[in-house]
């Protein structure tokens, strides 16, 4: 049984979020303050911390888990935040295998996102993209030279299904189905699926062998040799957005 630290300071939260994850089979130790997880992860292996970032103690969320990085690096880490600034995403991210779940959220998106990061399911291992190594556990993109680019969850699914089906048009309905699930309105998440195709192209821009596209009215595509392309994948091309 996989085992999380909880560390929300609002009881009533907690209590619904404990018994329900509880109900799906975690085992779950609730805190309320970020000082105290240094001692819970001393005391025995925890598998994932579930933080929110507004917390009352002395350290925030953000503060809490800088610190438990320094001595647990590959330690899961999800933040529970009604933040939504610029500046507040960009310290987040900044901090590897991590995710973001905003307030407020159901108790299936928690999990859905707990078992990404857990390597449950269809967890892959390291693989190349062009002259790029690309983790989906950790999230990251790395280059020959050692620069990490720190994807987020979604961006690291998208790129996976991508590449998993490179040189092939991935539609944009099984784009939707593989990161979502179970949506109840598919079209509402096409403007994400474009904004997550834009992010990752600018990790991918300084790589010439590997070009993601998107091809009007289909979906997108994944090409990692941009001297294999036929003329008939030039002229789909030609029709990117």
């Amino acid at each position: 049984m996989k085992k999380i630290l909880l560390v929300e300071d609002d009881q009533n939260l907690a209590f619904i979020m404990k018994e329900n994850l509880e109900d799906l089979g975690f085992e779950i130790l609730h805190i309320t303050e970020g000082e105290s997880v240094f001692q819970h992860l001393a005391d025995g292996p925890i598998d994932l911390v579930l933080m929110d970032v507004e917390l009352s103690g002395e350290l925030n969320g953000f503060e809490a888990a800088e610190q438990i990085r320094k001595e647990h690096p590959l330690l899961p880490i999800i933040f529970t935040t009604a933040r939504n600034t610029g500046k507040d995403l960009e310290r987040g991210f900044r901090i590897d295998k991590m995710d973001y779940v905003k307030k407020p959220f159901g108790i299936k998106e928690i999990s859905f996102r707990i078992e990404a990061l857990l390597g449950r399911g269809n967890a892959k291992d390291a693989f190349i993209v062009g002259s790029l190594t690309f983790n989906p556990i950790l999230n990251q993109l790395q280059t020959k030279n050692g620069e990490i680019f720190h994807l987020t969850n979604l961006e690291s699914r998208f790129l996976a299904e991508l590449n998993e089906n490179a040189g092939r048009i991935v539609s944009k309905e099984q784009l939707i189905e593989t990161l979502w699930e179970d949506v109840d309105d598919p079209k509402s998440k096409e403007k994400s699926i474009h904004n997550l195709a834009y992010s990752l192209r600018q990790h991918l821009k300084g790589e010439p062998n590997v070009r993601l596209e998107m091809i009007s009215k289909q979906g997108y595509r994944i090409l990692l040799e941009a001297k294999t392309i036929s003329w008939v994948q030039k002229k789909e091309a030609d029709q990117i957005i």
